[in-house]
């Protein structure tokens, strides 16, 4: 777990977005050996992330570009890699799921449609 400030800055420097570490309650650095087991870590932040959100928690994966980095930054063992590290926090104003349509929602975090992620076949 990452929470001093020392600790989320340095890492917040290893990720794609690290203004989402920086600045977060704090982090979880989920690592396995040589990085493997990628289905069983999605699933393990999936039920982390579906715990927060029913505590009013939000969170955010956060994926790098050099796990490697991440993972002495981290201060993990040889031969543990980062494969994800989540932050999480309190949100800045409050949530309300339903004020809005999924699509609304998408539109405002700036997601790409459906039809150009998926081919139907």
């Amino acid at each position: 777990m990452v929470e001093s400030d020392e600790a989320k800055e340095r890492v917040a420097e290893t990720v794609y977005a690290g203004d989402n570490v920086g600045s977060c309650a704090f982090a979880v650095a989920i690592a396995t050996e040589g990085a493997g087991y990628p289905v069983d870590v999605g699933r393990c932040m999936q039920n982390m992330f579906l715990v927060a959100w029913n505590e009013g928690v939000v969170s955010c994966p956060n994926g790098m570009a050099d796990a490697e980095a991440a993972a002495r930054a981290l201060g993990l063992d040889e031969g543990w890699l980062p494969v994800s590290i989540p932050s999480f926090g309190y949100p800045k104003r409050p949530q309300d799921p339903e004020s809005k349509s999924a699509d609304e929602w998408s539109a405002e975090a700036n997601r790409k449609p459906l039809d150009e992620l998926i081919r139907r076949i």
